[in-house]
């Protein structure tokens, strides 16, 4: 208020635009929404844990991979899902993802149900300061199948194909055994 000899005779005030502002909000709701549906729609189990190897973050992927809810791993840490690494060694893997910035492995995790399952993993420092890491898992154990049914009728084709070739060879010495008997 402006005042003068003690009676108002005004108003004073400041206007700032602030349309700029509203706009890049919106700009920023719209990357998270398409950021959200993103995670939220990837085939993969998307993981953020924490230096210590929580779960802090994950999408309906992982849980359908691990076989938990989202109630259940908010409670856990990748060493409750990981069957390979022991504790220690998780922690160490962790140090490692977090001073090359990335990593890529393979290795084994225990579901809920006690089933071990392949999993590939990729592991990416996402936060250095707050000591947050990424991971993306594929569930590869029916790939893993498959490549050893390949490899078990390779090698039994393999073998049939030995035998074969000794087959012919067996009926071959035999026949030139024969050819100076029947002389």
């Amino acid at each position: 208020s402006i005042v003068r000899n003690g009676e108002r005779v005004g108003v004073r005030g400041i206007v700032v635009d602030i349309s700029g502002r509203k706009e890049w909000e919106q700009a920023l709701r719209t990357s998270e929404q398409r950021y959200r549906r993103l995670i939220e729609t990837a085939q993969d189990g998307i993981c953020v844990f924490d230096s210590l190897g929580r779960l802090m973050e994950f999408n309906e992927s992982f849980c359908r991979i691990s076989g938990y809810s989202p109630q259940e791993l908010r409670r856990m840490t990748i060493g409750d899902l990981e069957a390979v690494e022991s504790p220690e060694q998780i922690l160490q893997h962790i140090g490692r993802i977090g001073k090359s910035k990335t990593d890529r492995f393979e290795t084994k995790h225990r579901r809920k149900d006690g089933t071990l399952i392949d999993v590939d993993v990729a592991a990416t420092l996402l936060d250095p300061q707050e000591g947050r890491f990424v991971i993306f898992v594929r569930d590869t154990t029916e790939q893993k199948r498959i490549e050893s049914r390949i490899k078990e009728r390779e090698a039994t084709l393999l073998h049939a194909a030995r035998l074969s070739t000794l087959g012919e060879m067996a009926s071959g010495i035999a026949h030139e055994l024969n050819q100076p008997l029947a002389a």
